[in-house]
């Protein structure tokens, strides 16, 4: 060590010594947060678990700028009710934390409001009153009785990034009506949505990796969807669906519009992405609050969203478009077993003259599949650009 002395040059502090000098006394360094494997059922203050733990139970989240750093730690709440992990304030994060959830919700985040209180404020108070710049990252979540990371309505600004959903038994992550600003970047939807041992879901109550239900301007990238049962993203939004039987439904508003799905891996999904998923689809048995144009048939809106540079692979169809002003660009799609885009809506186009329009087409390749079953616009659907895709006559309208 080496001090000032009165010589105006540093000076050893052995020298200091000999001359009846005494060094100065240094600052004592910033002490360490202790890991620790307790966790409160309700955490009002950042915490850092120890890596080798295994806690036992759930926890709240209700205080602004708090973080959960399991530190590779592991949280088992399997066999008890309730989410593992429920955030209800702003600018929170969760990191390192593997999750093992019980019969409900990996992570849920939302507004402290009970939701009929919320939904009596004004719109903008809605928004105010809910969690923003929530961050979950490099956190692994294992067969959630429900979904793995829930973000509910009216939250905004949430980042999800390298974070793993595996078998949960619906959505891997679901985006809750009027929900908007979601990132979700560098993370992987395996094996999601085939229900649970004792309540299996089959037909078309098998559950995508990702659900965009009446949620606008959200970012999905970089990230891996395999092997999830009903696909891999759908956009939609729902009927109001069981409006007159439960107290808890709500009348969706807002589009799930402007959208972006870029950079992203499909791995033998039935449906990689999925526009207005629900458009055609007769739902009588979900009944519905919205009007219905015809019985059981009611308007999905997911308009204006962009699908790009993403890579395809196996599965049936990997794009299909059922609304209007859809961007798809630069995608490489590899042996589907039916068609590499698919753009119609059969319903709406035959009953209200409304086929689908504006969808743009460039620079996709299909490959491994017949060129009569690449690029295919049925029920009136056209077009609005179509350049630089391959195979150039794979371009079909029925």
């Amino acid at each position: 060590m080496t001090v000032s002395g009165p010589f105006g040059r540093t000076a050893p502090a052995a020298l200091l010594l000999l001359l009846g000098l005494t060094a100065p006394a240094l600052a004592p360094a910033p002490a360490r947060a202790e890991a620790t494997c307790a966790l409160p059922d309700r955490l009002r203050e950042t915490l850092t678990l120890g890596p080798d733990c295994t806690v036992r139970g759930k926890v709240v989240i209700d205080r602004p700028g708090v973080t959960l750093d399991c530190a590779g730690a592991t949280l088992d709440s399997r066999g008890i009710a309730g989410n593992t992990i429920t955030i209800r304030a702003p600018d929170v994060s969760v990191r390192h934390c593997t999750l093992l959830p019980g019969r409900d919700h990996g992570i849920r985040i939302q507004s402290r409001l009970p939701k009929a209180e919320k939904h009596a404020l004004p719109l903008e108070a809605r928004y105010a009153r809910s969690p923003s710049g929530v961050t979950i990252a490099d956190v692994t979540i294992r067969d959630p009785g429900r979904t793995g990371i829930f973000v509910d309505s009216y939250v905004r600004d949430t980042r999800i990034v390298r974070v793993r959903v595996e078998k949960a038994a619906d959505s891997g992550i679901y985006l809750e009506q009027s929900s908007t600003g979601t990132v979700i970047d560098d993370s992987a939807l395996v094996g999601n949505g085939f229900g649970s041992l004792f309540s299996p879901k089959i037909g078309a109550w098998k559950r995508e990796g990702i659900a965009i239900d009446s949620s606008a301007d959200n970012v999905i990238r970089n990230t891996l969807f395999s092997g999830n049962a009903g696909g891999g993203v759908f956009l939609y939004k729902n009927c109001h669906e069981h409006a007159a039987t439960n107290p808890q439904s709500t009348e969706r508003w807002m589009p799930s519009a402007r959208n972006e799905i870029a950079g992203n891996r499909f791995e033998n999904e039935p449906v990689g992405v999925w526009v207005a998923a629900r458009q055609s689809r007769n739902l009588s048995d979900m009944e519905c609050g919205d009007p219905a144009y015809a019985p059981g048939y009611y308007l999905d809106a997911a308009p204006d969203n962009r699908i790009r540079d993403n890579r395809f692979s196996g599965g049936d169809v990997a794009i299909r478009v059922e609304d209007d002003g859809t961007d798809i660009r630069d995608n490489a799609i590899q042996s589907p077993r039916t068609a590499c885009v698919q753009v119609g809506t059969g319903p709406r186009a035959r009953l209200l003259k409304r086929p689908v329009t504006g969808t743009v087409l460039d620079g996709n390749s299909c490959d491994g599949v017949p060129a009569a079953r690449a690029f295919v616009f049925t029920d009136g659907a056209r077009p609005s650009v179509a350049e630089d895709n391959r195979p150039a006559n794979g371009i079909v309208i029925r």
